[in-house]
């Protein structure tokens, strides 16, 4: 096709743009594009009408068919998106467009990913969407407490964002991917109960013990999740595994009390599918009013996986336990 009637090549790339944005990015589409380098004015409107009529069923086809065709995953990447589907469509009765949690998992290698697996680590994609009593989604069996909803609404729950306070004015999930720690927290046990099979934190945590920079206490085993303050894992505890995970400590936090609330419900295969049926808890990266109260939550004793509560940010607590998430 040959360039008339002035068309220019800024046209052609803005046209070429269009195109990326609604065609996915097969092997087809990227060599449609190709073609299009002397692509002209004319030469569209030729392809679009014919006799004054516009040619809708043809592009109509045209472009079905593109976005029918499947980009080509390695099998390792395969098996997790597959998981990934199926365990929305139960929960959320539908599915999502899982393209870019899928270059995400390709940026960090399949390496990297079986490395995670090994410490009971797996990357998920939960949806950007809302949570609120008003919403119903087939999976979402158990909701947070009124507690949790009637502090929401009354702008009493915040989130931490670079050092700034921001009001939390709809609960809702973000839309990104994350490292989940699939482990099921323990049963308590006066102090001695850990979380099994812990080759991920236990280390960190026991070096961070032995050196008094968290604090230890002699009913708590060494190496135990329990009994440290949130301002201990902020300062001491994440810079640690962001270190262990390869990541940056930006991307490390606390789960959000909705993602601790819905990861149980929505991944079924892991351990932590009971996490609402032991009556120890877990703290939450929100906070209540001001940086030195934040939120914890998931005591079978008070609601479990309904259960949110708060309590001050340097308290230490023989039931009360640290589980991180890394956000990819």
């Amino acid at each position: 096709m040959s360039e008339k009637n002035g068309t220019t090549p800024n046209e052609i790339g803005k046209f070429a743009e269009t195109l990326r944005a609604i065609i996915p990015a097969t092997s087809r589409a990227i060599k449609l594009l190709q073609c299009y380098e002397n692509f002209s004015i004319n030469d569209l409107n030729k392809i679009l009408s014919q006799n004054g009529e516009i040619l809708a069923e043809e592009i109509f086809s045209l472009f079905k068919s593109m976005m029918k065709s499947e980009i080509k995953y390695p099998s390792w990447l395969n098996a997790i998106l597959e998981s990934e589907k199926k365990a929305h469509l139960a929960f959320f009765g539908k599915e999502f467009d899982l393209t870019q949690f899928a270059e995400n998992l390709q940026k960090y290698g399949k390496k990297k990913i079986q490395y995670w697996k090994s410490l009971m680590l797996e990357p998920h994609f939960i949806p950007k969407m809302a949570f609120m009593p008003k919403n119903n989604y087939p999976g979402w069996k158990i909701k947070p407490n009124d507690w949790f909803y009637e502090n929401v609404t009354a702008g009493k729950i915040l989130h931490n964002i670079n050092g700034n306070l921001i009001t939390l004015k709809i609960v809702e999930t973000d839309g990104v991917t994350l490292l989940i720690d699939t482990r099921c927290k323990p049963q308590y046990t006066s102090g001695s109960q850990m979380y099994e099979n812990d080759n991920f934190l236990s280390s960190v945590i026991l070096k961070l013990r032995k050196e008094e920079k968290i604090k230890y206490d002699s009913n708590i085993p060494w190496e135990s999740r329990f009994n440290i303050s949130a301002d201990e894992f902020e300062t001491q505890l994440k810079p640690h595994v962001a270190d262990l995970l390869d990541l940056k400590i930006k991307q490390i936090r606390f789960e959000k009390t909705i993602e601790a609330n819905v990861i149980p419900q929505m991944y079924q295969h892991m351990p932590r599918k009971n996490d609402g049926n032991t009556n120890t808890w877990c703290r939450y990266d929100e906070f209540f009013g001001h940086l030195t109260i934040c939120l914890f939550g998931g005591n079978s004793t008070n609601g479990g996986l309904s259960h949110v509560s708060c309590g001050n940010s340097d308290s230490h607590w023989g039931d009360g336990s640290v589980r991180s998430v890394a956000v990819l």
